[in-house]
């Protein structure tokens, strides 16, 4: 499906009689649908919303209309909003079903190049609350019924997702595109391998920054490494008492045109237990070193040992070096013990599928960084915690 359909599509669905050009479809004729959200509507103040921490999650507790709150677990690596459909009603109060549905596939693909996670549904358009905060006419999606994510909706405490990564990861496809295909349970697991698309919707929370006083489309995330964390959007992000102004910053890589959507960091090499790792490639968006609130481990690109006769450090240590914004490297240490005895630490396999990362900083690196994410600017800054903090 090519986006000059589904800017007809789009165009049909609100009536009109005319037809953006092709290349304004990606910032104009698909924000249509969300035009309310901006009239008239007064410039937002900052917002502080508390984190619940468990099993390995980060949760936000999200209301769609007038139903109760959902947990939705906080995911830098996506960017839809989307909950599992085992507790809604068949129909939404105060949401309006649209005509394009998602399809989202999670983790390292498999040698035949399928996900074994993910979900297809349809997308809504309705008012999101969190905690007092009010994102209304807002889209996320409901996973439908039968889909591919029994992990995300029946093995851990998450209802659903809230994702926060850059707008590539929120793709959308008419309803025309048929993709009862899309996911595919056998006797022992699930396969689930979305089309290609191009076309997205703004995601709630960038819905949400552009609103702010000072149009500042930054956030924050800190977690205490227990029970609780908060996230801030705008100016909060940068007025807590976790935020260094002098914290290093790295680029984030993944913004542009062609993108994965990824928070994407270079990584120029590694460290574990004493023992050095170059040659990680970062650079091209289908090959990512990922900074993920949703993945609950640090996972170490193919090839690194954690076999601890092999480090020439005593203590497990890890230090990652990012490239800096200011041209040197942002140097992030941690100690790996308490993690490890987790089993929160792992290496990936050699990428199979065009989009595998090969790296991830999973929630870990939270318990010891507050992350300020600028997405005008494209880059985060890495404040450590007054007391570092571990499992």
């Amino acid at each position: 499906m090519s986006l000059r359909s589904v800017v007809w599509l789009v165009a049909a669905q609100l009536g009109g009689g005319s037809v953006l050009p092709e290349d304004e479809c990606s910032e104009t004729a698909l924000s249509m649908l969300q035009g309310r959200a901006s009239k008239a509507r007064p410039p937002s103040a900052s917002h502080v919303l508390e984190l619940e921490y468990s099993s390995g999650r980060l949760l936000l507790h999200v209301q769609a209309g007038a139903l109760p709150a959902q947990r939705l677990l906080l995911d830098t690596g996506s960017s839809t909003v989307a909950f599992c459909n085992v507790s809604l009603p068949e129909t939404l109060p105060g949401a309006k079903k649209t005509h394009f549905n998602a399809c989202e596939q999670y983790g390292p693909s498999t040698a035949m190049g399928y996900f074994r996670d993910g979900y297809v549904g349809p997308f809504f358009q309705g008012d999101l609350s969190i905690q007092g905060l009010e994102i209304p006419d807002a889209m996320f999606a409901v996973f439908g019924q039968g889909s591919c994510a029994p992990s995300m909706c029946a093995d851990h405490p998450s209802q659903g997702i809230f994702g926060v990564a850059y707008r590539q990861r929120n793709k959308i496809f008419p309803s025309t595109v048929d993709l009862s295909s899309a996911c595919v349970r056998t006797s022992s697991e699930i396969e689930i391998l979305c089309p290609t698309t191009t076309a997205s919707f703004v995601p709630p929370v960038m819905q949400e920054l552009r609103q702010t006083s000072d149009g500042s489309e930054i956030f924050g995330i800190y977690w205490s490494g227990l029970a609780s964390g908060s996230m801030y959007l705008g100016p909060a992000a940068v007025e807590t008492k976790n935020f260094d102004p002098s914290a290093p910053e790295a680029m984030l890589l993944d913004s542009g045109a062609g993108a994965s959507g990824w928070y994407n960091v270079n990584v120029l090499r590694i460290l574990v237990g004493g023992t050095e790792y170059e040659g990680v490639d970062c650079t091209k968006h289908s090959r990512a070193c990922i900074v993920d609130t949703g993945t609950p481990a640090f996972l170490l690109p193919a090839g690194v040992s954690l076999d601890s006769s092999s480090w020439l450090w005593e203590s497990p240590k890890l230090e990652v070096h990012l490239q800096g914004v200011a041209g040197g490297d942002v140097v992030l240490d941690f100690d790996l013990e308490p993690w490890l005895s987790q089993n929160m630490v792992g290496t990936l396999g050699a990428p199979e599928a065009f989009w595998d990362p090969l790296m991830v900083l999973g929630l870990p690196l939270w318990s010891r960084y507050y992350t300020m994410f600028n997405l005008t600017a494209n880059t985060v800054s890495f404040t450590p915690h007054a007391q570092p903090r571990s499992g």
